[in-house]
């Protein structure tokens, strides 16, 4: 995107810490148009810095949930009843919460299963807390009417129609390797009737015909433009 866009909402794939799409995404999009990022946002203690810097000079609130790539210890929010600003126009929205905003009711659970946690050090860039508990589910329980839902993690059969589960060799597990978290998304998605879901995690670019979209490391997506 090179020239300002006007739209309703936008959502942002996973950053990982690199601030960079986010800068450029505040840049091009209208001002005050609201983000909502998927997880894995890249919350660390060594990053706290940028976020407040960047989140100072953006042009628009930036709402984001959890990945299983955060450092939970530096995230006494995490089980807030509400969106909570963590930097300045940037707020963390906890599990079961539902933002409404651009006119829309979203439903936002975030959570998922490191696959490559044999290559991670438990307690320091892996954390138990990245998985999606009993508590956080029934946090769902009120949700209705909702115009779209917004996870880190896919629906489970998502993964299994948009990946090859020989890829997961490389990170140390066999190919039946299961993230239950899928499963716990997939059990809600199939609760509220199947709405259209927006996540990220899989570091790619996916579209179902189900409604299921998939967006890739720092990918913009606009939901819905206006003219």
């Amino acid at each position: 995107m090179s020239d300002p866009v006007e739209c309703q909402f936008a959502l942002l794939g996973d950053l990982h810490g690199d601030a960079r799409a986010l800068v450029h995404l505040d840049r091009v999009l209208a001002r005050g148009v609201p983000v909502l990022q998927v997880g894995d946002f890249g919350w660390y203690p060594g990053l706290a810095d940028q976020w407040r810097e960047i989140g100072s000079s953006l042009r628009r609130s930036v709402y984001w949930i959890r990945g299983n790539h955060e450092h939970y210890p530096s995230m006494p929010w995490l089980n807030a009843p509400n969106p909570v600003e963590v930097a300045s126009s940037i707020y963390f929205v906890p599990d079961g919460a539902v933002l409404e905003v651009g006119g829309l009711r979203i439903g936002c659970l975030g959570g998922a299963a490191s696959i490559d946690y044999r290559f991670r050090r438990m307690g320091i860039d892996w954390f138990d807390e990245e998985n999606i508990t009993p508590e956080q589910v029934a946090r769902t329980t009120p949700w209705r009417d909702l115009d779209l839902m917004v996870t880190h993690v896919p629906p489970q059969h998502i993964i299994a129609a948009s990946s090859n589960p020989l890829a997961k060799l490389q990170f140390g597990v066999p190919a039946d390797w299961r993230d239950e978290n899928a499963d716990v998304v997939e059990k809600i998605w199939r609760r509220m009737n199947c709405p259209p879901l927006i996540c990220g995690h899989m570091h790619y670019s996916y579209e179902s015909a189900d409604g299921v979209r998939i967006l890739d490391i720092n990918e913009p997506l606009l939901w819905p433009c206006s003219s």
